[in-house]
This record gives structure tokens, C-alpha cells and sequence, in this order.
């Protein structure tokens, strides 16, 4: 996917410098950041719950630049970090007002399937690119902290779904790398894993 918001000679060159994944994930995180801020800046002025809505609506703006990212050399990592911090702030909103209200759940259970979308894709690209990272890719050690969120926020908000599509792609190539396939490091072969 090109960078669509920059001139195609900027994108080219980002497309071919190690150090443009970092640059942008760096840029992204502290937009994330002062969303975020401002996001409970507004929430704090008013005298009513902020609908999750404007969360989603507000945070869901990052997820074109993140999936960008995630094309860049040496992105995929950053761009998967970005989309659970992302998930986070979202899970930092709310209050039992927000939790209570049909609405209010079907924004935030619409955006976690968002995110879930954006993920499938990373985690895929990820797996495809490892030999670009330093140190292995130790899969199952991501699964368990999205499943141990996963299981907070069942338990507090009823969310039934956290990355479930994402979480299988992830927990195919765990096993898979149990089973004593390539550690996925990028110097086990190509890594075409369209399953499940």
C-alpha cells in the first residue's frame, strides 16, 4: 500500500529508509497521545458521560497512517505495539456510565472489530517480515498478554471479542512453531500463512 497522504517522491524514499518506520511510529504515538489527552480534557469540562462514539470516532482517525506504517521496512512491529496502545486508550474510557448503554457498547465493540481488521493484516505482515526484526518473534508470548486483556475486559465490561481474528492467525503459528516448524525469525523460509 502506498503512502497515500504524502508526495510520491517523500513515500519512495520513505519506502526504502530504515529509519522512516521509527519516525512515523514516533510521530504516531505522541498524536495518539494528545488525542488522548484531549479526550479526557473534554470529558472533564462536561457534566454528562462523553458518548464512546467520539472516543472512536477520534482514535479510529490513527488506524490509515498505522496501517501505512505497518508497509514501511521494519513497521510491522511498531505498527502492532501502536494498535494495542490504541486498544488501550480506548479501554482507559468509559467509566460504568459508558459501560451500561447500548450504544456506548455497540461504538466500542464496532471499533474493536476495527482494530481486529487492521491487526489481522499487521500480525500477517509481521510474519512475513521477521527477518527484519533482531530477535525472534516470540508469538505465544503475544498471544497470552491479548488474551489476558481479553479476559479483563470480559470480566469488566463484558466485551466477548478482543482480536479474536488476529488472536487465531497468532495462535496458528504458536502452535505451528511448537509443532518444531522455523522459528519465525525470517531464516526459516518464506512465510506464507494466509490460515486460518
Amino acid at each position: 500500500m502506498p503512502l497515500t497522504d504524502v508526495p510520491p517522491s517523500i513515500a519512495a524514499a520513505m519506502n526504502n529508509d530504515s529509519t522512516s518506520a521509527q519516525t512515523l511510529a514516533h510521530h504516531l504515538d505522541r498524536k495518539m497521545t494528545i488525542l488522548n489527552h484531549d479526550l479526557h480534557r473534554l470529558q472533564d469540562s462536561l457534566s454528562s458521560h462523553l458518548p464512546t462514539s467520539t472516543f472512536t470516532t477520534t482514535l479510529a482517525t490513527l488506524l490509515p497512517a498505522i496501517e501505512q506504517l505497518s508497509h514501511l521496512p521494519h513497521g510491522p512491529p511498531l505498527a502492532f505495539e501502536l494498535l494495542i496502545k490504541l486498544a488501550g486508550n480506548l479501554n482507559s474510557h468509559g467509566g460504568e456510565e459508558g459501560y451500561n448503554n447500548d450504544g456506548d457498547i455497540a461504538s466500542r465493540a464496532e471499533f474493536y472489530s476495527r482494530l481486529d481488521e487492521t491487526m489481522v493484516e499487521v500480525v500477517r505482515r509481521r510474519l512475513n517480515s521477521a527477518d527484519e526484526e533482531e530477535q525472534p518473534w516470540v508469538v505465544g508470548r503475544e498471544v497470552k498478554r491479548l488474551e489476558k486483556t481479553g479476559g479483563f475486559l470480559r470480566s469488566k465490561i463484558g466485551l466477548q471479542a478482543y482480536f479474536p481474528r488476529s488472536l487465531d492467525v497468532m495462535r496458528y503459528e504458536a502452535k505451528r512453531s511448537e509443532a518444531g516448524g522455523p522459528a519465525v525469525n525470517g531464516r526459516g523460509g518464506g512465510l506464507e500463512r494466509r490460515s486460518p
